[in-house]
């Protein structure tokens, strides 16, 4: 939060301690309206509000572009480590194989070496549980294709603050 809100949060936490209730229900009223467009306007950005019902339909065409460059609907990504180890001698074809089965599994993970055998794969999308279902999609991939190859084969799912 920035400062300014800081202040405003400061004297409304006051003004309910002192006990004057005055301007209060006329505070949180506005707060409420205000949360409440912001939730209309990061529907918007999603294309989940038809705004072509309520208003002229090139009008809504414009607050909607206009919406859309200013609000950027939210990302959310999850990740994790593969360590893969093969000891056969066409060992390192393995391991290709094994990750080029996850990165075409549906939701395109992103996966980079990271050293020592280990790779990171992470998935970016739009709600949490999606992007976990596909995750588990890509991991799954890996570790079968492990598995039928004789390789051993880690996933480390990574925490984040």
């Amino acid at each position: 939060m920035k400062k300014d809100e800081y202040k405003i949060r400061i004297k409304h936490i006051s003004t309910f301690l002192s006990g004057n209730f005055k301007g209060l229900k006329r505070t949180l009223a506005r707060e409420m309206k205000i949360a409440a467009a912001a939730e209309k306007f990061e529907e918007a950005a999603q294309d989940q509000l038809d705004l072509s019902k309520i208003i002229d339909k090139k009008l809504a065409a414009d607050i909607i572009a206009a919406i859309k460059q200013r609000i950027k609907p939210k990302e959310i990504i999850v990740d994790g480590d593969i360590t893969l180890l093969s000891y056969a001698p066409n060992g390192i074809e393995l391991v290709k194989e094994a990750l080029h089965k996850a990165a075409d599994t549906k939701g395109k993970p992103v996966i980079r070496y990271k050293g020592a055998g280990t790779y990171h794969i992470s998935i970016t999308g739009d709600d949490y549980k999606n992007a976990e279902k596909l995750l588990k999609t890509a991991v799954d991939a890996v570790l079968e294709s492990a598995k039928a190859h004789k390789m051993d084969a880690e996933f480390v799912r990574a925490e984040h603050d």
